[in-house]
């Protein structure tokens, strides 16, 4: 009888223990409240980026119990709940060395502003990371994690229309002004360059008004609008359809194709005469019904000065039209140097000093004026054009993007420049208080200098203390911000965005949560959403080492307390038995 005791005893303790089984791939896990025990090397230590685009390191610091969850932010139901959930568990942990993370399983959304986003709605505290698709990889092969991501479609449609827009054959016109600057500026044919080249090339005398509709013509060869204004100069198009003049309400700043025509209003569109096929030609017919007619070669030096420059004069000496300034700059009296035509020779790829006059070289793609003191190595390469961004950020929170383009590689432009020269490009009104942005088209605020914080992929708008006269393009930053008091750049557009890149992706993984030793060794896995954070604080607990390891050999209590029961019932049935 009494070994029949103790044989009772010995199953009793037997049936208490826990039953071994295989789990997930690659370790041998054991049913544990609503996780299972892990059995797995210590994960490696990586480097993400967090919430703040800050670097990140897994195992910094010394926690005694590490958890780590997968998570994204675009998840329904399951990850919203994960989160939750270890929001009430960090609340039961008091008095414990722990250390809380969130990984993504998806990097192409989960940017790290999206993350600090979802963590204000959780209120969450702990770090939540991102990387490069490639880091992540290797973070959740280390985890054992199975995440698949699928393409639901992109935007290709945008991708190929803008690859048949070939900017490489854009003509220019690049001008090095006696300072060292220069500048680069495309071709745009509008009327006015078009009129202002026929009256070069025929010796007509123009009068050009500004108005508030813009700049007028108010007189050709004397024939000047009259006082009582019964008549004016009115601008016609060639219809190619019905072969017609008609009559336009653009204005001689717009970019206007084909042949032109000039005629007082009170003439007859039908007695202009008709443009030429395929000749490109400006007609003017004077008050007295005599009408000239003037090709336009838009090849010529001549016409691609005057379609690019915004601030020159040019004048006939001799019947030869002279360029007497640039942007106000005039030659010295002593003649010490001239302004200088050059073009681009596409053959050996170098400026060549013109020895034509600038109405008798065509068929040049990219033309430079520059000092005829100048080393022609001085002049900037036709394809060297820097666009650099200026965001804004005004104090209702709109925003505002602006491109400032520069002319050569230059390393001496501070933010100040930066914004002077792009406000002024964008014809944006603007006020400068002690370096620092004061009043945007009337709007007067404060304003806080940012700066394009270069990271890759996780490159964003961060706030700089910096003086704008001390901060520099390309050495400190590639774009900068002025972002009003109050505001912040969430709502700012990356100055680098590419729409064609913008893939709709639908991302799922294993649902897994990890509860770590101190070594990183994963001692316990909860899988799915739907467990008992009471029951998983208590394993946090126990990895932390504050009660006893779930993982460990020796007998947990409640089997202990059943076997000393059980031996102690034994003892009893043998004695009374005896």
């Amino acid at each position: 009888m009494r070994w029949s005791a103790v044989l009772l005893a010995f199953l009793v303790v037997i049936s208490s223990s826990p039953i071994m089984g295989n789990g997930n791939a690659g370790s041998t896990t054991t049913p544990h409240s609503t996780g299972y025990v892990l059995e797995r090397p210590s994960v490696p230590n990586h480097v993400l980026i967090d919430q703040n685009y800050n670097y990140y390191s897994l195992q910094k610091g010394n926690a005694d119990v590490n958890v780590v969850a997968f998570i994204f932010t675009t998840c329904p139901d399951v990850c919203p709940v994960i989160t939750s959930n270890l929001v009430q568990a960090e609340e039961k942990l008091d008095g414990i060395n722990y250390q809380f993370i969130s990984i993504t399983v998806d990097p192409e959304k989960d940017t790290p502003q999206v993350l600090r986003k979802y963590m204000e709605n959780f209120g969450a505290t702990w770090p939540h990371l991102t990387a490069e698709i490639e880091q992540l990889e290797d973070v959740w092969d280390d985890f054992m994690i199975s995440v698949e991501t699928t393409e639901l479609g992109n935007h290709e449609h945008n991708q190929e229309h803008d690859e048949n827009v070939d900017n490489s054959n854009v003509s220019s016109v690049v001008v090095l002004m006696p300072d060292g600057s220069a500048s680069s500026s495309e071709i745009k044919p509008t009327a006015l360059s078009k009129l202002e080249t026929a009256a070069l090339q025929n010796g007509w005398t123009l009068n050009i008004t500004q108005s508030p509709a813009g700049q007028i013509v108010t007189g050709i060869n004397y024939d000047d609008i009259p006082q009582d204004n019964s008549w004016w100069w009115e601008l016609h198009t060639w219809n190619e359809t019905t072969d017609m003049w008609q009559n336009t309400s653009d204005g001689l700043e717009s970019v206007v194709d084909g042949s032109l025509a000039i005629a007082p209003s009170s003439t007859d569109d039908s007695i202009i005469p008709p443009a030429q096929a395929e000749i490109n030609s400006f007609t003017v017919m004077h008050v007295n019904g005599s009408t000239e007619q003037v090709e336009i070669n838009q090849s010529s030096a001549l016409f691609m000065t005057i379609s690019a420059l915004q601030s020159y004069t040019i004048t006939n000496h001799d019947s030869i039209p002279i360029v007497d300034s640039i942007n106000d700059v005039i030659p010295p009296a002593d003649g010490s140097w001239t302004w200088q035509l050059y073009y681009w020779n596409e053959n050996v790829t170098n400026w060549e000093e013109s020895e034509l006059a600038i109405d008798s070289i065509y068929g040049k793609e990219h033309i430079a004026w520059a000092p005829s003191s100048t080393n022609v190595t001085d002049i900037p390469l036709p394809d060297s054009k820097m666009e650099h961004k200026l965001g804004l950020v005004l104090p209702d929170g709109t925003t505002e993007l602006y491109n400032g383009n520069y002319f050569g590689y230059r390393t001496d432009i501070s933010a100040l420049d930066h914004t002077i020269h792009t406000l002024e490009q964008n014809d944006v009104q603007f006020v400068l208080e002690n370096n620092e942005l004061a009043s945007i088209d009337n709007i007067a605020s404060e304003f806080d200098l940012y700066i394009w914080h270069d990271m890759g992929s996780f490159s964003h708008w961060m706030s700089t203390s910096d003086d704008s006269n001390e901060t520099f393009l390309m050495d400190d930053s590639q774009h900068y911000a002025w972002v009003a008091k109050g505001q912040d750049t969430s709502d700012l557009p990356s100055p680098e965005d590419n729409l064609n890149d913008v893939v709709d992706t639908s991302t799922s993984h294993s649902t897994q949560t990890f509860i770590l030793d101190a070594d990183w060794k994963p001692k316990i896995v909860f899988t799915g959403y739907d467990w008992d954070v009471d029951l998983f604080v208590k394993d946090v607990k126990k990895v932390a080492g504050v009660s006893s390891d779930p993982g460990s050999d020796g007998l947990p209590g409640f089997t202990f307390t059943i076997l000393l029961t059980s031996i102690g019932l034994a003892i009893i049935a043998t004695y009374r038995n005896d």
